[in-house]
């Protein structure tokens, strides 16, 4: 009764009746987007805009744009093989209801501050006892001062530096830009990053807007916060879902336009 009242289809209550009887604290909000699926999907779909890194030629698309009928092979989209997601694949990603347990409700989690629970000791468990670790109160009050979720920033950096937390983002590098070298330079979020961390190297110093150039940690940690923020949490994409797939009737940008990520996985 409790979803329904809510504004919740029926196809979604048993997942969140689930979760809601396990963690009753947990609470759960509709956004009718108004939004027919089936031509979501489609718009989801265009080539470019999902993309997937896979060994199954099964879950790529065969638009012309993506497949070469005559050779027989799969057009690269980003970096090494990052492919154009089909349809089918796109459709699952999209569709709330394949996610709503408890590992995966986390990409429907708003992700605006909140300090009952968005604590320095839940960071320190998310980044898992790393080098990173030390930076938990930086990632704290970068959210504090943002209104930023600061577990999904522990959780962007975690994801983004491949779990291990390695990689130039997170390090520096030094790197050349218009004949101006900067060293070290860092970008935990990979933002700008569109065909591989080093383009979002490039973009932590093309610019003084949020605090770059990042040529420390804490400034990147910070000024990617209020990016995120400024460009999304604020906007109206305040989940990750939403992030990836820009259909909430909360967002300032028009359907389908202005997502984070072209990794179809990268909201679950």
């Amino acid at each position: 009764k409790e979803m329904q009242n809510l504004g919740f289809p029926n196809t979604y209550w048993n997942g969140l009746c689930a979760l809601k009887e396990k963690f009753p604290n947990w609470t759960f909000e509709a956004d009718k987007t108004n939004l027919p699926f089936d031509v979501a999907v489609e718009k989801e779909s265009v080539v470019g805009k999902s993309l997937i890194q896979s060994s199954y030629q099964g879950y790529f698309s065969t638009e012309s744009s993506s497949y070469d009928y005559l050779t027989d092979t799969f057009t690269v989209k980003e970096g090494k093989d990052w492919y154009a997601a089909n349809s089918e694949v796109v459709a699952y990603y999209f569709d709330p209801r394949n996610f709503l347990d408890e590992r995966y409700i986390f990409m429907f989690e708003k992700l605006s501050f909140d300090s009952s629970y968005q604590t320095v000791d839940a960071i320190n468990a998310v980044l898992n006892g790393k080098d990173i670790q030390e930076k938990s109160n930086v990632i704290y009050n970068a959210g504090s001062t943002y209104n930023a979720n600061a577990i999904y920033l522990a959780s962007r950096i975690k994801q983004e530096t491949g779990g291990n937390y390695s990689g130039y983002s997170l390090k520096g590098q030094s790197i050349t830009v218009n004949n101006i070298t900067y060293s070290p330079v860092y970008n935990p979020y990979n933002i700008g990053a569109f065909t591989g961390a080093y383009d979002g190297l490039v973009w932590a110093v093309s610019g003084t807007s949020y605090l770059r150039p990042w040529l420390t940690l804490d400034k990147a940690i910070t000024g990617g916060a209020n990016y995120i923020t400024d460009k999304y949490i604020s906007k109206g994409q305040n989940t990750t879902y939403f992030q990836k797939f820009n259909t909430s009737s909360y967002s300032q940008y028009a359907p389908y336009a202005h997502q984070y990520m072209t990794n179809i996985r990268g909201a679950a």
